[in-house]
């Protein structure tokens, strides 16, 4: 459905391919979640470069680092 819809020019068939393909997608991955839960963090004030809101559930330190 995909490749078809990659190949289709016309408009209205292409609206048709991606109502069909989220179909699927809801009935295949019925438990798809669109919710995470908020990212509670404490640590030092001095530490500098802590996200935080994170999109990801990990602690990206690559640009963290201690301040005086």
């Amino acid at each position: 459905m995909i490749a078809e819809l990659d190949r289709s020019a016309d408009e209205d068939r292409r609206y048709e391919l991606f109502r069909a393909a989220q179909e699927i997608l809801t009935e295949d991955a019925v438990n798809g979640f669109l919710f995470q839960l908020a990212k509670n963090g404490v640590w030092d004030a001095k530490l500098e470069g802590m996200w935080e809101n994170s999109p990801i559930q990990a602690n990206d330190v690559t640009g963290v680092r201690w301040t005086e």
